[in-house]
C-alpha cells in the first residue's frame, strides 16, 4: 500500500507510462495525411486508431489520476511536505495556458468525432463514454483551482473541484490508494477509467 513518512511525492510513478493523446494524434495524422489517395487514408487510419484510442484512455486516465492522487494525499496525509514538483521552479508568465487548452479541445473533438470515423474508417459506429468529457472537465476545473500547481508545496495547498470535496473514510481513500497502486504496478493508467 502507498505510505509515505514525510514527503509525499509530486507524481505517484504516472509520468512514466502517460501516452501523451496530442502527440500520438500529430504523429498519426502526419502519416494519414502523407497518403496519397482515398484508399491508402482509409489504410492507415485502420491502423493508427487502436494507437490513438490508447493514448486517449491513457492521457485521459492521467487526468483522473491526479485528481485521485490529490484526494489521496490531501485526505490521507494531510499537511505533508510534497517532493518532485516541478512547477515550483516555473513562473507563472511561463505556463502556456494555451496549450493545454489546445490539449483539452483535441480530446473533446476527437471523442465528439469518434463514432463518424469510426463508421468511416472501420465500418461500424462506436462512441466513447460520456464519463470522458467529464474527466476533461474535471481536469481542466482542478488545473485552475490549483493555478498549475504553481504553488503547491505541501497536501494541504491541493485544491479540489466541488465534487470530490468531500469527508472520505479510511475504506474510500484505502480503495483509491489500491486503485493507484494497480494502475502503477501494472504501467496502464487506462486502469483510472474502469
Amino acid at each position: 500500500m502507498l505510505n509515505f513518512e514525510n514527503e509525499i511525492p509530486f507524481d505517484p510513478g504516472y509520468n512514466k507510462n502517460l501516452i501523451i493523446f496530442a502527440q500520438a494524434l500529430e504523429e498519426g495524422s502526419y502519416e494519414v495525411v502523407r497518403a496519397k489517395n482515398a484508399n491508402q487514408k482509409k489504410f492507415k487510419m485502420r491502423i493508427y486508431m487502436p494507437k490513438f484510442n490508447k493514448a486517449l484512455k491513457s492521457t485521459l486516465g492521467f487526468w483522473k489520476g491526479c485528481i485521485l492522487w490529490a484526494i489521496f494525499i490531501k485526505y490521507k496525509f494531510p499537511n505533508k511536505d510534497i517532493t518532485g514538483n516541478n512547477f515550483l521552479n516555473i513562473k507563472k508568465e511561463d505556463i502556456n495556458e494555451y496549450f493545454y487548452e489546445q490539449e483539452f479541445d483535441a480530446v473533446r473533438e476527437y471523442i465528439q468525432n469518434y463514432p463518424k470515423m469510426s463508421k468511416m474508417y472501420l465500418g461500424k459506429e462506436i462512441s466513447y463514454p460520456s464519463e470522458y468529457l467529464d474527466i476533461i472537465q474535471d481536469y481542466r476545473e482542478f488545473l485552475k483551482l490549483n493555478d498549475n500547481f504553481l504553488e503547491v508545496r505541501k497536501t494541504s495547498d491541493l485544491k479540489l473541484n466541488k465534487k470530490y470535496e468531500k469527508e472520505y473514510t479510511i475504506d474510500e481513500l484505502n480503495q483509491i490508494g489500491q486503485k493507484i497502486e494497480n494502475a502503477i504496478q501494472n504501467g496502464d493508467l487506462s486502469l483510472f477509467l474502469e
